[in-house]
């Protein structure tokens, strides 16, 4: 096996340039054509509502004093707790009449307070846009009705609806990228194997780089040598 330096896998990679960049489009074709015409899009949606821990602010417009504040943030983890139990999920089911297990439902559906708020954010992740933002507008709908029936004095709002949603997945531009990463790392790489499994010497200069031993003279080669003489008399 060969040892070779820095420059001299340089030289290699630039001798097979062109094989270097045919595999990076090649890869990168391939990732391409797969985001576009296999891949599944998953989407994703939010809605946001704000709890709180007394039932007059928000039905009495009253403003939320410090106190209600410093009750509501102990509480805030118990509501995200609630509303991570299986029975909303069973209730969004039975009022959107979509076709999904619970299971799949709560795989969907994240619950999850804001730090250091007392928001609540609703985040749904589907492969269908628009079942993602039934979904996800539903469970914030049923959100504070479902709140209240455990702790009664618990009282919430929807501040935000989804009403777009967003591809999540999959990432075009990244994935081609990183394609393309993946398929010039692995041609380099196996030129450079192909190169140090190679034992062929290549001419006086390569056997000197590679090999601490004297050239005392070299072969001289005869069929070029009988063509370059052919031509000549042909001229």
């Amino acid at each position: 096996m060969r040892d070779l330096m820095l420059i001299d896998i340089a030289k290699m990679i630039w001798k097979k340039i062109w094989l270097v960049l045919g595999t990076i489009a090649l890869c990168a074709s391939i990732a391409l054509v797969y985001c576009m015409f296999f891949a599944t899009p998953v989407y994703s949606t939010k809605t946001s509502l704000v709890a709180s821990s007394t039932d007059t602010v928000f039905n009495n417009n009253e403003s939320i004093t410090t106190g209600t504040v410093s009750v509501s943030m102990t509480l805030i983890n118990t509501y995200v707790g609630a509303l991570k139990s299986p029975q909303i999920y069973e209730m969004v089911l039975d009022e959107t009449g979509l076709q999904y297990s619970r299971n799949q439902l709560m795989n969907m559906i994240t619950v999850k307070n804001r730090e250091g708020t007392l928001f609540i954010d609703i985040s749904v992740v589907c492969t269908n846009s628009e079942h993602a933002k039934i979904i996800a507008n539903k469970f914030a709908e049923l959100a504070p009705q479902y709140l209240k029936s455990i702790i009664p004095k618990a009282s919430a709002i929807v501040v935000e609806s989804a009403d777009s949603v967003s591809i999540i997945s999959p990432r075009t531009n990244i994935n081609v990228a990183v394609a393309g990463i993946l398929g010039a790392a692995f041609i380099i790489i196996l030129i450079i194997i192909l190169e140090m499994l190679d034992q062929t010497i290549k001419g006086e200069e390569d056997f000197v780089q590679h090999y601490d031993v004297p050239v005392l003279g070299t072969v001289p080669d005869f069929e070029n040598f009988k063509k370059a003489k052919g031509g000549r008399k042909n001229a």
